[in-house]
């Protein structure tokens, strides 16, 4: 078994998360998103050295980099959550992730091997 289907196993079987909180509206998702995006900001702030973000963070007996883990990780679950509501498999949304970052990685090798041979000429 793979990490995704871990995950999509943990996720549909994790009952309180999943049967009671589960959210049934696709755009308060949306807005719970948002709001985890912020905390994934604060996050970066006490991980890059943020003198106040990091005492927060202390107040809750976590560094940093926990503090960081922890933000991605409520990050990742609200995405899933958007994807199970929209009816995209958790699959599906990994496969077009990957795919689109492989679209991205081919066009900055065009644009390198175009800038390579220019300066040739």
């Amino acid at each position: 078994m793979d990490l995704i289907e871990e995950f999509d196993e943990w996720y549909r079987t994790y009952e309180y998360w999943y049967c009671v909180r589960k959210p049934k509206n696709l755009l308060k998702s949306v807005v719970k998103l948002g709001e985890e995006v912020g905390e994934v900001c604060e996050a970066i702030a006490a991980f890059t050295g943020s003198a106040t973000k990091q005492a927060k963070l202390e107040t809750k007996g976590q560094t940093p980099r926990e503090g960081l883990l922890e933000e991605l990780g409520d990050v990742l679950v609200v995405v899933h959550n958007i994807a199970t509501l929209a009816n995209i498999s958790h699959e599906e949304l990994y496969s077009a992730a990957q795919s689109k970052a492989e679209r991205r990685i081919e066009k900055i090798n065009k644009g390198l091997e175009l800038c390579r041979m220019q300066k040739k000429n």
